[in-house]
């Protein structure tokens, strides 16, 4: 009575599932990720796998054209669903917007007075 690989994982997510609606599980297990995530070994690993995984030039070279496919493919879609978002949350974005630019003011400006190009006055002939 041999049960196949998938049959096991989705028996097991579900066990993981309902073990993880106990409280006191899922608090054992944040706190347990806690301090194993403080580890230094660990920081350490996890430094070493950004760098290598950021600075993988055909990784990004893919990424970036499997976005483009994609975007070419649902071009439609895509900008109709942005416009619809939006439409309805209007509101919350501008909100979002004015709370990030207040407490982001000082980077912001920086970033322009350094990178910015204002017009230039006057020209010469």
């Amino acid at each position: 009575m041999s049960t196949s690989d998938k049959e096991r994982k989705t028996k097991r997510k579900l066990y993981q599932r309902r073990r993880r609606l106990n409280k006191a599980v899922r608090n054992k297990e944040r706190n347990y990720h806690k301090e194993y995530y403080q580890r230094d070994d660990v920081k350490k690993r996890k430094k070493q796998y950004n760098h290598d995984y950021y600075s993988d030039k055909a990784r990004s070279e893919k990424h970036r054209e499997y976005c483009r496919n994609y975007y070419k493919k649902n071009k439609e879609e895509l900008i109709a669903k942005q416009k619809d978002y939006y439409k309805n949350n209007i509101g919350s974005y501008k909100d979002y917007h004015k709370t990030y630019y207040k407490t982001h003011r000082d980077r912001l400006l920086d970033y322009q007075k350094k990178y910015g190009h204002g017009q230039k006055k006057g020209s010469k002939k």
